[in-house]
């Protein structure tokens, strides 16, 4: 799903994208601990939404190829509200599949952060530790 547009998920990818660049040029740093909830409550909706997707696999349609009545117009909604559920650019599955990229986007974003955090944290102690910070009375 990546590169695609997703209905309203637009403005996500886009913030998302931007974020996750800033962090591969290593314009943003974050300290790990300052971002452990953070990234806790984005792996908990991962997780959800993961599960939606795994629960919506097995389908919405009866083995009688209609939920909405027996008649033409039930059988021929059943399966329209099928599709949406299921698959096709607008369904249900594209969403939830789209937001849960946009989810593992954001999630590796700020770990390249923490990590960016780490290394300039590790550079400026192994400077510090160059300088002559002995003091003479």
């Amino acid at each position: 799903m990546t590169g695609q547009q997703v209905p309203g998920l637009s403005g996500i990818s886009k913030g998302v994208a931007g974020f996750a660049q800033a962090a591969a040029n290593g314009q943003v740093s974050i300290d790990p601990d300052a971002v452990r909830g953070v990234l806790n409550k984005i792996r908990g909706a991962k997780d959800e939404v993961a599960a939606l997707l795994r629960s919506a696999a097995g389908g919405v349609v009866r083995a009688d190829g209609s939920f909405l009545g027996a008649n033409q117009v039930g059988t021929a909604m059943s399966t329209k509200f099928a599709r949406r559920g299921e698959g096709g650019e607008h369904s249900l599955h594209a969403v939830l599949q789209g937001y849960l990229d946009e989810l593992a986007a954001a999630e590796r974003a700020i770990e390249t952060c923490t990590r960016n955090y780490q290394s300039r944290d590790t550079g400026s102690a192994r400077r510090l530790g160059a300088v002559d910070t002995s003091v003479d009375l």
